[in-house]
C-alpha cells in the first residue's frame, strides 16, 4: 500500500492504493446530519512534505462531497462521497470514491473525526488488518459498528498518528 511518510494516511492514500476496504458502509447515509464544522477548505499541516488539501462541501442534509487533492505535481484530485456514522459517542466518516476505475468502485473506508476549538480537523484510519481479517468480509453494517465498538479501544486498532488539518483563511 502507498502510504504517506509521516501523519498523512488518509483517504486520498487508501482510495488511490487499493488499501484493504469494506464492501458495505457502517450505516444508512441519512442517520447523522451534516456536520458544519467539517465543511470548507483544510489543508494538511505537514512541514517536511507536500501538503494536501482537503474540500469538503455538503452535498445534501446528511451527506458531503469530498475533494482531495495532493500537492505534488503529477496528482490527481480524488472525488470522495462521505458520511458519518456515531459508534459509542465516536464520528466515523464512511468513505468511498465516486469517480474512481472500475475495481474501486464500491469499496468502503472508516474514517473518526474530530474537529476542535481552535479549528484543527482530526482524521483517524482504522488498522488495514481490521478490514482483511473481519470487516471487509461482512455484508451487516451493525456487524461492521459492532465489532468497531468492541476493538475501538485497542492500541492497534488505529493508525499510529492522526492526520491533521487546519481550515484554510478565506481570501
Amino acid at each position: 500500500m502507498k502510504r504517506f511518510l509521516g501523519p498523512l494516511l488518509i483517504i486520498g492514500a487508501l482510495i488511490t492504493s487499493g488499501c484493504e476496504s469494506a464492501i458495505i458502509p457502517m450505516g444508512d447515509s441519512d442517520d447523522v446530519p451534516v456536520d458544519h464544522r467539517l465543511v470548507g477548505q483544510w489543508v494538511s499541516e505537514m512541514e517536511d512534505e507536500d501538503r494536501v488539501f482537503l474540500d469538503v462541501w455538503a452535498f445534501n442534509e446528511t451527506e458531503y462531497y469530498v475533494e482531495w487533492t495532493e500537492e505534488e505535481e503529477d496528482s490527481e484530485t480524488a472525488r470522495l462521497r462521505a458520511f458519518a456514522t456515531d459508534v459509542k459517542d465516536m464520528m466515523f466518516l464512511n468513505v468511498t470514491c465516486v469517480a474512481c476505475d472500475d475495481d474501486e468502485q464500491g469499496d468502503w473506508y472508516f474514517v473518526e473525526y474530530d474537529v476542535d476549538q481552535d479549528e484543527v480537523l482530526r482524521l483517524n484510519l482504522i488498522e488495514d488488518n481490521h478490514y482483511r481479517d473481519a470487516m471487509g468480509d461482512m455484508t451487516r453494517a451493525r456487524d461492521i459498528r459492532n465489532y468497531i465498538k468492541k476493538h475501538m479501544n485497542e492500541a492497534d486498532f488505529f493508525d499510529d498518528e492522526p492526520a491533521h488539518f487546519v481550515r484554510m483563511e478565506e481570501e
